[in-house]
């Protein structure tokens, strides 16, 4: 069988929401079972490069039988959000049942113990895949099915370009002279790291 081909695409840089990076979304009434991060974009993003791409996923799949202005993009418009603080924004969740890769701002692999959270800025590349359904609408007194065409976003790659979470608090601190993460070498963190795996365990 031919393998699939694949569409990657790197989303704009925004602020992670809703990030399950490390471990799966699990426990919750709408949990998914699923690593996912909802990227929050300004609302004046240009989202031109990655909407071609998606238009080309779309053609790929359906060919000329969907018109472009009737595939569903994979972002929607944080106006539609119920929390007033993505308003004006634009919000692209991406998911995947495959743990991604995470990288520093210079593509290297976090250091052990580098976790990214929601409120980090992050740039995420997304394998972005075609997708159709019937739902039921009201128009009027009845209710009727519609098909939806669209393209969602399979995450792939995390990027850590700053980190502006702390779990709370963080910024009440100032610097100090003392302990830096560069002190201490990758090799000398099994220890420190061994009691904190479970205690650590919270929502990212």
């Amino acid at each position: 069988m031919a393998k699939k081909k694949k569409f990657l695409a790197r989303v704009p840089r925004g602020i992670a929401a809703f990030a399950y990076i490390h471990k799966r979304d699990t426990g919750h009434k709408y949990s998914t079972n699923k690593f996912k991060v909802t990227v929050v974009l300004d609302g004046d993003t240009d989202m031109e490069a990655i909407r071609a791409k998606a238009l080309e996923v779309a053609a790929h799949e359906w060919g000329d039988k969907v018109p472009e202005g009737d595939i569903v993009m994979p972002w929607r418009d944080g106006n539609d959000h119920k929390q007033e603080e993505f308003h004006g924004k634009i919000l692209l969740t991406a998911s995947s049942k495959f743990a991604p890769t995470v990288v520093d701002s210079k593509r290297k692999p976090l250091k052990k113990g580098v976790q990214v959270w929601s409120g980090d800025e992050v740039a995420i590349v997304v394998n972005l895949n075609p997708y159709e359904r019937t739902e039921k609408v009201r128009e009027g007194k009845k209710m009727v099915e519609v098909q939806t065409f669209g393209v969602s976003a399979q995450l792939n790659i995390v990027q850590l370009i700053a980190k502006n979470s702390g779990g709370g608090g963080l910024n009440l601190l100032e610097d100090e002279e003392g302990f830096e993460n560069d002190d201490v070498d990758d090799a000398d963190e099994t220890d420190a790291d061994a009691d904190t795996d479970e205690d650590n365990d919270g929502d990212y």
